[in-house]
């Protein structure tokens, strides 16, 4: 659990998150997949990787990763080519909302393909199964089908056709015609970026780190530059205060012929002004633990 924590709080801190979506998202992925707290790190790895190459937050995957994660690994998809297929989807322009239905419903359309699904892939020399995602994975089925649709040599309205009749739902469709065409070359590239982003995590929350710290410093010799001047200037208008009255004497003369009321008045203005230098100290000493 303290191991799911702490590469959770690299998450939040890389993607710029809350640790609790991060924590949520984690922890979602690690049971989908049946996977231990120690690939934890891996989890975090693949999910940063995919707010890299996509159009997505970590708060976005937090909401809707979880809702096709189950499906994909018991289909035989690797989390890597799952993230692939969102970042993949979400940077061609689609929604997080919709790029997750999209690999949802493709991921469907393999595991209990239609006998439409089954001829019309047959037709293009391509076999549509579950057996045969699970064997070969997204990234060489999509490879697979890229090739059938490339030889069947159709045009355009007939690859929508065909596409239309092997993943049914409109969601399906747009996104198999989106990793196969268009950002076919886009799709492998991501998936080889999730293939080798061992450590990406760690390194963006360091310089993360690293940024937010210069920041930290700089202001914080801000505020105590600033606390300086303010104190300087107090203690400057007392002493002239003083010198006008005619001294530490004259400030005792005055004080012994002020009413009551007005001594309260003073005494409660003198522990207001220690306050509030209280609280720029502490604010101070804040920044110089962060910094």
């Amino acid at each position: 659990a303290l191991m799911v924590l702490e590469q959770s709080a690299v998450l939040a801190t890389a993607g710029i998150a809350g640790l609790e979506e991060s924590v949520d998202l984690v922890t979602s992925v690690l049971n989908a997949y049946g996977l231990e707290a120690s690939k934890a790190a891996a989890v975090t790895d693949s999910v940063f990787q995919t707010v890299e190459d996509g159009k997505v937050q970590i708060s976005q995957l937090a909401a809707s990763l979880g809702k096709v994660a189950p499906l994909a690994a018991n289909a035989g998809v690797s989390l890597i080519e799952l993230n692939a297929g969102v970042a993949t989807l979400t940077a061609s322009g689609l929604s997080v909302s919709e790029a997750v239905t999209g690999v949802q419903q493709v991921i469907k359309a393999f595991v209990k393909p239609t006998n439409e699904a089954a001829e019309a892939a047959a037709k293009v020399g391509f076999e549509m199964s579950a057996s045969a995602l699970a064997t070969d994975g997204l990234e060489v089925t999509m490879q697979k089908l890229h090739d059938a649709m490339e030889s069947a040599n159709l045009r355009g309205e007939d690859t929508t056709e065909v596409m239309a009749k092997l993943f049914g739902r409109v969601e399906g469709t747009n996104a198999a015609l989106i990793i196969t065409g268009k950002s076919f070359d886009k799709f492998n590239k991501t998936v080889d970026n999730g293939k080798n982003a061992l450590g990406a995590a760690d390194k963006a929350a360091e310089k993360m780190r690293g940024t937010v710290g210069v920041k930290l410093k700089a202001a914080y010799q801000t505020v105590k530059e600033e606390a300086l001047k303010f104190g300087n200037q107090i203690l400057s208008n007392i002493d002239g205060f003083i010198d006008f009255i005619g001294g530490t004497d004259g400030v005792m003369r005055a004080l012994s012929a002020m009413g009551a009321g007005f001594k309260i008045q003073f005494k409660i203005i003198g522990g207001l002004a220690k306050f509030l230098w209280g609280i720029i100290q502490s604010v101070a000493d804040v920044f110089v633990g962060l910094g």
